[in-house]
């Protein structure tokens, strides 16, 4: 009796693309598999069976891990500074600080919390040391944030005769980016729990406090 052929109407099979247009699903592929088990767990294999297809299908997008990981990570960064770079006010409205500071949180968790994985991949990345050019390029574009908001807060502090404007904007600025960037963890993490908007606001709470004790002012 002649055998009857498998049934494989119902296989699934990734779309027949060439290098160019595979590589995006490939890097959505390898972002999930990092997410769940770090750069050391992610394996080709592991990569290549989320993205549904073989490994002589993945090599041919990237010829190894670490060039793959190389574009992914770039990709990620590039997505995450697009998303949070419009965040940060142009200038303080002297008359409303408080506003321009829980405006700028707004904008900046409203954009970490549009682009989550994003962030964690960065923030993973940089902390594991995986890419070197990744990791300056984030810290570059940290140090000119607060670069910026150092200078908003200095003519703030200025209009206002405080003494020593220069520094205290300075340790002001350093402690608006590390709240910034604390509270972004947290809402990647918990979204449900610590809303963007919320946070936006106990993030301004805190920090008003803060600048009320260092600079003598009150500020309404």
């Amino acid at each position: 009796m002649a055998s009857t052929p498998p049934d494989t109407s119902t296989r699934t099979r990734a779309p027949h693309l060439g290098p160019e247009r595979r590589r995006p699903l490939v890097l959505d592929a390898a972002l999930q598999v990092y997410l769940r088990t770090g750069f050391d767990g992610a394996s080709m294999d592991a990569i290549a069976a989320e993205a549904g297809v073989t490994k002589p299908v993945l090599y041919d997008c990237y010829p190894n891990k670490r060039e793959l990981f190389a574009a992914l990570l770039r990709r990620e960064a590039e997505r995450l500074l697009q998303a949070t770079a419009a965040s940060l006010p142009s200038t303080i409205d002297f008359e409303h600080p408080a506003e321009t500071l829980r405006g700028g949180f707004t904008g900046f968790f409203r954009a970490v919390a549009s682009a989550p994985d994003s962030f964690r991949a960065t923030v993973m990345a940089v902390h594991d040391g995986l890419d070197p050019q990744v990791a300056a390029g984030v810290e570059q574009h940290r140090a000119e944030q607060v670069g910026r908001i150092t200078a908003m807060i200095a003519a703030w502090l200025e209009t206002a005769d405080v003494e020593d404007p220069a520094f205290k904007a300075e340790i002001s600025a350093n402690a608006v980016a590390g709240v910034g960037d604390a509270f972004a963890r947290l809402i990647v993490v918990d979204p449900e729990r610590y809303p963007p908007d919320d946070m936006a606001d106990k993030a301004a709470t805190i920090l008003l406090r803060g600048f009320e004790g260092l600079s003598g002012l009150t500020i309404p």
